[in-house]
């Protein structure tokens, strides 16, 4: 795929590219959480909807970096699927995806371009779901320790102020709405705790827009 890709036009939309040749994988939920250690799992015939996204990122980072080789591909995957790019066990994993977008935001990989909507609303984030339903998570079940570490990084957006777009305005054009193809759209939950719920990427045909994603 990375190969494929050095050949695209300049002006293609690469993360759409990326997208397009998962077509078909199956939807497998769970895949990152089967090792008795937090490690990096790569699985690209199965995905669920924020490994869809977190490889299709990977992808578009290592082809930007010109670095085409399944290592490259690694290198990025970890970047972007842990804090600050180091993979330092279970709570270094990026789990909100709040968290995820600002840290991939810090990191340069993304931009965070929502509050730029002209239609977009505050919605305030108060992030405890993890560590107050620790029964569904086995690694912070097994291990205390984990549920006070988590519970540092869900502190700090407690009370954080966010920018959404209602999802009735979404039958708006791609010129009011300004998403563009490729970009990464998470929709949002009223779920006490939690902030997403499922993410993918945003593909117009003609004026209506679309989700791309790993759909159960």
């Amino acid at each position: 795929w990375l190969k494929e890709a050095s050949a695209l036009s300049k002006d293609s939309c690469r993360t759409l590219h990326f997208a397009k040749q998962m077509l078909g994988v199956p939807y497998v939920a769970g895949t990152l959480d089967g090792n008795e250690e937090e490690q990096l799992v790569v699985r690209t015939e199965a995905l669920d909807c924020t490994t869809f996204v977190e490889t299709v990122l990977a992808l578009f980072v290592a082809d930007k970096r010109e670095e085409r080789d399944f290592e490259g591909f690694k290198k990025a995957l970890m970047q972007v699927r842990y804090r600050d790019g180091n993979l330092n066990g279970y709570a270094s994993r990026l789990h909100y995806f709040s968290d995820w977008i600002l840290n991939n935001e810090q990191m340069r990989f993304v931009k965070e371009c929502t509050s730029e909507t002209a239609c977009s609303q505050p919605k305030a984030l108060w992030l405890d779901f993890m560590t107050t339903h620790v029964d569904s998570y086995l690694p912070m079940k097994k291990n205390p320790e984990l549920v006070k570490e988590m519970a540092t990084h869900e502190k700090n957006w407690q009370g954080t102020v966010v920018a959404c777009i209602p999802k009735e305005m979404l039958n708006l054009s791609p010129e009011k709405l300004k998403i563009k193809n490729g970009d990464i759209l998470a929709i949002t939950t009223d779920i006490k705790g939690l902030d997403v719920v499922h993410v993918g990427f945003a593909f117009w045909k003609g004026e209506k827009l679309h989700l791309l994603h790993a759909s159960s």
